[in-house]
């Protein structure tokens, strides 16, 4: 966990130019390896929202005296776009006074192509951006095995946006253990997928809300999150 406490907003902009660039000092007694992805959780003292969670890479240990060490450089690697506009976006809030969210809103994107994750990560950039006051917070899993898991954890996913053929577990088995389970089965899914009309048709079967076609526009994936999260829109 990374604290950042600064309650200057000049101070906090710096700490965040450092997490984007060339890296945030993190003390600890833990052992990391270079290049190690790293869960961070940012709590300002400046700014009201919840904990900010995000995902990191060590770029290198830092020595203490004599040897002794440290601690590590931690910094958000550029594939993780949508993290570093949400640092971005919480600095602007900081500057203008720190408008409390209304509410938060969560959304898994599970799909194994990174081309494609980037090309929803700017989706969800724009739901974000214009959801003001409210939240939206994205994470990403690459096969409807890991969603799984991640959907019977705190806290709650209140959208999933999923590809249907996938490596390890599918689209289609991963709706049907959503829909098998009480907890899971009204949580809304949008399937965004290259098959056509008889793959469509068993993924609403299996309780999907919407199924889109690939190529999908950003445009439009953003519109349908938004509309189905009731959240307002640009």
């Amino acid at each position: 966990m990374v604290r950042i406490g600064e309650p200057e907003p000049q101070r906090l902009a710096d700490a965040v130019e450092r997490l984007c660039g060339e890296g945030y000092l993190l003390e600890t007694a833990r052992s990391f390896e270079e290049a190690e992805r790293v869960r961070l959780v940012l709590t300002l003292r400046a700014e009201p929202h919840e904990p900010v969670e995000l995902e990191g890479e060590v770029l290198r240990r830092v020595p203490g005296e004599d040897g002794a060490r440290r601690g590590v450089m931690v910094w958000i690697p550029p594939d993780r776009e949508s993290d570093r506009a949400r640092l971005l976006r919480l600095v602007e809030r900081v500057r203008e006074g720190g408008v409390r969210a209304t509410r938060t809103c969560r959304v898994l994107v599970v799909e194994d192509n990174a081309l494609v994750r980037r090309l929803y990560a700017q989706a969800m950039e724009r739901v974000a951006a214009a959801a003001h006051p409210v939240e939206v917070l994205t994470e990403f899993v690459e096969n409807g095995g890991d969603a799984y898991d991640r959907l019977r954890q705190r806290p709650m996913i209140d959208l999933v946006l999923a590809d249907l053929y996938m490596p390890v577990v599918d689209g289609f088995e991963l709706l049907r253990r959503m829909h098998a389970e009480a907890g899971l089965k009204a949580t809304p899914v949008v399937v965004l997928t290259a098959g056509g009309a008889e793959a469509a048709e068993r993924a609403h079967q299996l309780g999907a809300e919407t199924v889109m076609q690939k190529p999908v526009r950003i445009a439009t994936i953003a519109e349908t999150v938004g509309r189905l999260l009731q959240l307002p829109q640009a």
